[in-house]
């Protein structure tokens, strides 16, 4: 049980703090730039995908061993 705690917090934390971090960065390059928030937006939704599909892919993973162990 406290593994599947400590995992599921892991995740939330990669979920919310990496897109956050990029987000920052593309803040600096817009002040550098003069730009709308454009790299804001594009940084943080390209690495809030990369997570998303991340996350799936290690569910899946997962979820494959375990249905290996039931067989």
């Amino acid at each position: 049980m406290r593994q599947g705690f400590g995992d599921a917090l892991s995740m939330a934390f990669e979920l919310v703090a990496t897109p956050a971090l990029f987000a920052y960065i593309g803040l600096l390059v817009d002040r550098a730039l003069g730009t709308v928030p454009l790299f804001v937006l594009l940084f943080s939704l390209i690495v809030l995908a990369y997570t998303v599909w991340k996350t799936f892919k290690s569910y899946e993973r997962r979820m494959q061993r375990i249905e290996r162990k039931d067989d």
